[in-house]
Order: structure tokens, then sequence, then C-alpha cells
């Protein structure tokens, strides 16, 4: 039996800064062998939040606890609480995290395999996050 150990600190699939704040990143099920779908366990602190980013397959969000936003390009930011689950297209630019005063935590599903889980674009400024 391979025991791995849970909270496991994951890298960023670049070496940009893909977040603004606090954000950390578990891997609970990675164990490094090949796979066609992989998943993160992201925690936002308030005020945290990724840079615009696209995922190159389709992600799967589902929050686990507390309340964030999502913002798809082009679109107003829409809120998200403990129990939401959102599909986000292969190729959607977007970005999320907690709210100003609320930390969110949501699992990341997604197909792809040795793929990277996004494709990072620019920080969200402070007037976006807070608009």
């Amino acid at each position: 039996m391979t025991v791995i150990p849970f909270p496991r600190p994951a890298a960023a699939p670049d070496r940009r800064a893909p977040f603004t704040g606090p954000v950390r990143i578990d891997m609970p099920s990675d164990d490094g062998g090949p796979a066609s779908t992989g998943g993160r366990i992201v925690t936002f602190g308030p005020g945290a939040r990724t840079a615009w980013h696209v995922p190159p397959h389709g992600q799967l969000l589902i929050v686990t606890a507390g309340a964030g936003w999502l913002q798809r390009a082009g679109e107003d930011k829409t809120g998200l609480r403990t129990g939401d689950t959102v599909w986000v297209e292969a190729g959607e630019r977007h970005w999320l995290g907690g709210t100003a005063t609320s930390p969110m935590t949501c699992f990341v599903l997604q197909d792809g395999g040795a793929d990277p889980m996004a494709l990072w674009d620019e920080q969200v400024s402070d007037e976006v996050y807070l608009a």
C-alpha cells in the first residue's frame, strides 16, 4: 500500500506567479504516475485570486467551503458558495478566488493527463477584482 501524505503542496503549472494573495494548493491524489485526469484542492484566502488563465481542457470547479467569485472574459463576475459546481469550457479565459472578506476552497478537476492545468495570463488588478 502506498501512503500519500495529505495535504501535500503542489508547484504551479509554470513559473509565472499565477496568484495574488495567500493561496494553498493540495494534490491529494497525485502519485506522479500516468493519468488522464488531474485534480487540485485550491484554498484562497480573503482577497486572493488566480491570474487570468485558460484551461487547455475544460475544468470542473466544485466549491467545498466558503464564498468566492468567478469571472469569465467579457462577463461580470459571479458569486460562488459552498456546494456550487461550475464547468469552465476548454479555452475559456477566466479567474476565480475568495471574496474580499471570505476564503474559498474548491476542487478543480480536469482531463488532460500530463498537459498543464492552466495556461497563465496577466494578474487580475484590484480594480477588476473589486468591481
